[in-house]
């Protein structure tokens, strides 16, 4: 290598060194300015705000669904229960096969609070009997009532309902 070269690479060495060193000292005068800034910004704050306010509306779309989901339940079990009854009692029992009759009344699906009637949740009750026959084993005709009951209620999502069929015969 000339003494022209290596005055040259010795030149090149300097200027990397110095950008070097120039680096360092502005990585420290930024780390300076960052020390000093210690609070927190407007951006950061809102941004944090919008991410809380749009959890929480979606913790409390989740409950009120979930909610929502099991009061319903309760009422069609609440209804199931109604037509149970029904068919439990002696009015629509075999042994009262002749006199079995269509009936629609009012019922009490919900019973909220026991002390103030007005804010039941009410339903009505359907019960239609139709005398319908089939053909049995040798030819036989069976006459059987279909009795068909039908808890209807209104809830804040549309009209719910439950209904059972069942087949009586004479003994």
């Amino acid at each position: 290598m000339t003494p022209a070269e290596k005055r040259a690479a010795r030149a090149a060495m300097h200027q990397q060194d110095m950008l070097k060193e120039e680096s360092v000292r502005l990585f420290a005068a930024k780390a300076l300015r960052l020390r000093s800034q210690r609070g927190v910004t407007l951006v950061e704050v809102l941004v944090a705000a919008a991410v809380i306010i749009i959890s929480t509306m979606g913790v409390v779309a989740v409950t009120r669904s979930s909610r929502q989901t099991d009061v319903t339940f309760n009422h069609r079990r609440a209804a199931r229960a109604i037509i149970d009854s029904c068919f439990e009692s002696i009015s629509y029992h075999y042994s009262n096969y002749q006199n079995l009759a269509n009936i629609s009344r009012s019922v009490v699906v919900d019973p909220r609070t026991p002390e103030t009637p007005d804010d039941d949740l009410t339903g009505s009750l359907s019960i239609t009997v139709t005398q319908e026959s089939a053909q049995g084993a040798a030819l036989t005709t069976i006459n059987h009532k279909q009795v068909v009951m039908s808890v209807t209620w209104n809830e804040p999502e549309g009209q719910q309902s439950v209904t059972l069929t069942k087949c009586i015969t004479q003994l």
